[in-house]
């Protein structure tokens, strides 16, 4: 069932449209001789009487994202940038870390490229124990995801035994 809605009276929306318009107790007045000082305080307490009287007003955005994401536009931490960094170095992917940081995935996907974290290489799974020689086969080498692309980046001509 559809909600009645209130109306402001026509009088009471003329003289808040001139309050609007920045005009004077005494301009208003001017403009609409028939009324009183009164008639101006009793059309403010009918607009504010309106909007108290709709009932609860809807959540902002960030009260909506805070229902699901605790910490969603809270200001970081050193101490949140830390853990950010630790568990992304662990290989954790955003979507999980914005679960154990409580906020959303675009948050931590842009708070790793702030803090410059977006090219960092993460712990491999397992690590061997020694490092392999410097010219050990393919095979032994410890594959680091995205380490290429950085590689590339820094130097853009691959040498022949890289």
């Amino acid at each position: 069932m559809a909600r009645e809605q209130k109306l402001l009276s026509e009088q009471s929306a003329a003289i808040l449209e001139l309050i609007a318009a920045s005009h004077s107790y005494e301009q208003i007045l001017a403009r609409l001789p028939d009324l009183t000082y009164p008639d101006i305080f009793a059309s403010a307490r009918e607009a504010l009487d309106l909007l108290t009287s709709q009932g609860p007003k809807p959540l902002d955005f960030v009260e909506r994202a805070r229902q699901e994401h605790k910490r969603a536009y809270a200001k970081w931490s050193p101490d949140e940038d830390a853990r950010l960094e630790r568990l992304l170095q662990a290989g954790m992917p955003p979507v999980e870390i914005a679960q154990q940081l409580q906020r959303q995935k675009g948050a931590i996907t842009s708070r790793i490229v702030k803090l410059g974290l977006e090219g960092k290489p993460r712990e491999p799974a397992a690590q061997p124990s020694a490092a392999p020689a410097a010219g050990a086969p393919p095979e032994a080498r410890v594959v680091v995801p995205g380490w290429d692309r950085i590689r590339q980046r820094l130097d853009p001509e691959p040498s022949a035994g890289v």
